[in-house]
């Protein structure tokens, strides 16, 4: 055993290592904070780990840019179309991008072809914010690890693992607090009554319809234009921009004085390690649509291999929606020998 205190405190590596994983992995933190961010700010999601050195730099060209540009960009090119109205654009949020994606994991059954249409309504949570799912808490766990980690390292002789933990632990926390996440994720209207179809457009499997059955829904087509193009960084209320610039020289001094220390060198890197683990997890892996801020409840499900023959179940279903749909799956308008949805409606298609 104490051999394997002794690797932990010299593993027999250059000590500059650790410095340099911190400028290295920066889109796993952009990605897993734009998740969490938002909803349930709580620093035990994004742990210390690799990437946030670099990351809390960038994070600051919003700040001096006066913009709210803090997300990523959309993970697949996706739609929204307004079922009343047939009006549809290009969606320009992340946060809906991981819904589809979701979504679409959750629904797909493996089979190639064909279409499935499922419709959603939404719901009121009874709480703010849902229950932790087993993914938060497999994050928790990895935390706790760290600190215990980091405990037992400085039960070792080695205490600068422990101020180097906490340090970093409370930053990365800080990092999760601004009122930024929720302003770039939720920025739209509220809306009863509406119901939207979320779908990659030609060519895909699936397309999601959510109906606006609350008060609390949110306007998808106000989401998918995209977060707003100003934001105040130095609001008295909320001054984000002081907590980002902060954040960000707080890390810099991490930096340097991580590249001083002498040993304790395996203890970090083993802490960097689990963090980085628990971060890929909340970056990477499936939620539920709550998770994500959108409640929602499974209603019914159109499919089949013919895609006509799905639409024109849906049109029966609910008039026009089919039809409606058309205009996204097929731009180029309905050809002559398609299956009719509805015999006066393909023929206005067909001038």
């Amino acid at each position: 055993m104490s051999a394997i205190f002794d690797f932990l405190r010299d593993p027999g590596i250059p000590a500059i290592i650790f410095p340099i994983l911190l400028l290295v992995g920066g889109d796993i933190i952009h990605k897993a904070l734009a998740i969490v961010g938002g909803r349930h700010a709580d620093p035990i999601n994004c742990p210390f780990s690799i990437g946030w050195v670099i990351y809390s730099l960038s994070a600051l060209l919003p700040v001096f840019g006066g913009n709210c540009n803090v997300l990523p960009n959309p993970e697949v090119e996706s739609f929204v179309l307004n079922l009343n109205s047939g009006q549809y654009r290009k969606n320009e949020s992340f946060i809906l991008s991981r819904l589809l994606r979701d979504l679409e994991i959750e629904a797909d059954d493996d089979t190639l072809g064909g279409l499935r249409i499922t419709e959603y309504d939404s719901v009121d949570l009874q709480k703010p914010d849902p229950e932790p799912s087993n993914l938060e808490l497999s994050a928790f766990v990895l935390h706790f690890l760290q600190l215990l980690i980091a405990v037992l390292a400085s039960y070792n002789g080695c205490h600068q693992v422990l101020y180097v933990f906490l340090w970093a632990d409370f930053l990365a926390g800080v990092s999760l607090c601004p009122e930024v996440w929720k302003s770039a994720k939720f920025s739209a209207r509220r809306q009863q009554g509406q119901t939207y179809a979320l779908l990659r457009g030609t060519g895909h499997r699936h397309i999601f319809i959510i109906k606006n059955r609350t008060k609390s829904a949110f306007a998808l087509e106000d989401l998918a234009a995209g977060p707003p193009t100003s934001y105040d960084w130095f609001a008295s209320e909320t001054p984000d921009g002081a907590w980002r610039i902060g954040t960000a020289g707080g890390w810099l001094a991490l930096f340097v004085y991580t590249s001083t220390l002498s040993s304790g060198v395996g203890y970090l890197l083993l802490i960097m390690l689990i963090g980085t683990i628990a971060n890929l997890l909340m970056a990477a892996m499936p939620r539920t649509p709550a998770r994500h801020g959108f409640p929602l409840v499974k209603k019914a499900s159109h499919a089949g291999d013919s895609v006509m023959g799905v639409l024109g179940e849906l049109d029966a279903a609910h008039k026009g929606w089919g039809m409606k749909l058309c205009s996204v799956l097929f731009p180029a308008g309905l050809g002559k020998d398609d299956p009719l949805i509805e015999e006066d409606v393909k023929n206005e298609a067909d001038l």
